[in-house]
């Protein structure tokens, strides 16, 4: 099989610090996209963790099931970034975002939290793969409309106990897989998407979309990162 995959990140223009986090790891076939809340402390701490405990939990335990093991290392990261937040009173409440997809036997598994995405576009068409775990979307599924945005009803650290959606798609030849940050997604819709993963060159996407989403305003941070199925075999 054969992939290519390239992620970057950025402050955006309003805030401060970075508090999104990010991992490609080609070896594995596996990459995260973690996107921290709870203060510039807490929240760079939270995503920073989920990476690190996500894919040294994911890489242990690779001898089971794809759908078994991202589980329990999403639970376990869950877990951790639960009791650190104990241990400072800067870091009470820190929690973040979590979307993974490992490729595997031919089949793209997601695991997730939180309001980060995972689309896949294939043959011109994109779809998000993700449900967005926010009050807003929550509204709109059921039939309500509503004006906020950004309000996360489930997230990784937060609580002790965490529901974490799953899913896989088998593989296509050319399929591509994006992952990001909703400071991108709150500022280019879907046919946006769709639109600038059509004219860029794979290594060039994250790049762009990032300067399409700072031309937009860029008042989030923003993390994109492309996989890229060059070959099924």
């Amino acid at each position: 099989m054969k992939i290519e995959a390239y992620g970057a990140t950025d402050i955006g223009k309003v805030r401060k610090t970075n508090q999104d986090s990010f991992l490609v790891d080609q070896k594995n076939h596996l990459y995260i996209v973690a996107d921290g809340i709870g203060g510039a402390k807490g929240g760079d701490k939270a995503s920073r963790l989920c990476i690190e405990i996500l894919s040294e939990s994911i890489q242990k335990n690779q001898y089971q099931k794809p759908s078994d093991f991202l589980k329990q290392a999403f639970q376990k990261t869950n877990e951790f970034i639960f009791e650190e937040a104990k241990t400072e009173r800067e870091l009470r409440g820190m929690g973040t975002t979590g979307t993974a997809l490992y490729i595997h036997e031919g089949k793209a598994y997601c695991a997730h939290v939180g309001d980060s995405r995972a689309y896949l576009f294939r043959d011109g068409g994109l779809w998000q793969l993700t449900e967005d775990h926010t009050l807003a979307a929550q509204k709109m599924k059921r039939g309500i409309s509503s004006n906020e945005t950004n309000v996360l009803i489930r997230s990784l650290g937060v609580e002790g106990n965490v529901k974490i959606d799953q899913l896989y798609r088998k593989l296509h030849k050319n399929d591509i897989f994006l992952l990001c940050s909703d400071g991108l997604t709150s500022h280019i819709k879907n046919n946006g998407l769709a639109r600038l993963l059509n004219q860029s060159a794979i290594n060039e996407i994250p790049d762009h979309l990032i300067n399409e989403a700072n031309n937009q305003g860029g008042e989030d941070n923003i993390t994109v990162l492309v996989v890229h199925i060059i070959d099924t075999k």
